[in-house]
């Protein structure tokens, strides 16, 4: 087995054949885990989960095919400009304890999984939210310094984006 590291290894491979129009794509782990105490029972907080576009940023989550809120519910994540930003199915549909989806991009590629998991807490619900995806970023910089620390940048800002939504999920639940 190679010491090469990871990093070295996807770079090479993105230099050798992932150049388009100019513009360097590295594929970009983000691995982000989140989560919140909402002072209300699962089965308040599970109609939001299945409607996240009510109070997640972000693509509105619009469904394609398949009955809503069902394992096999097909969607797209559009923009308010009208772009796909990518396309979501219910892979796993636990009610008032788990949604999965698998996200993908508009022509079929996997780009990971977000999960949605409640849990109750005393007298609230535990809310964890993880994504694990793999997105092509370009310009990231030139070292691997620079690359590194725009992997890192991305995946803070995500952190911290996915925690304000919590935040606005448990106010949106709990009320004022």
């Amino acid at each position: 087995m190679s010491n090469t590291p990871r990093w070295l290894i996807a770079l090479i491979m993105v230099l050798q054949g992932a150049v388009l129009a100019g513009t360097v794509v590295v594929p970009t782990d983000l691995v982000t885990h989140n989560q919140i105490v909402i002072n209300a029972a699962p089965g308040k907080v599970w109609p939001l989960v299945m409607e996240p576009s009510s109070w997640k940023m972000g693509p509105r989550m619009i469904n394609v095919r398949g009955i809503p809120g069902q394992l096999g519910e097909q969607l797209k994540g559009v923009m308010d400009d009208g772009h796909i930003a990518f396309l979501a199915e219910n892979v796993e549909v636990i009610a008032n304890q788990r949604r999965t989806i698998r996200l993908s991009t508009e022509d079929g590629k996997f780009l990971g999984f977000a999960v949605w998991t409640l849990t109750v807490q005393g007298s609230g619900t535990l809310v964890q939210y993880e994504v694990y995806s793999q997105v092509p970023l370009a310009n990231l910089g030139d070292t691997p310094a620079q690359i590194a620390a725009a992997q890192k940048n991305y995946h803070d800002m995500n952190y911290q984006r996915f925690a304000v939504e919590l935040t606005a999920l448990k106010k949106r639940v709990e009320g004022p």
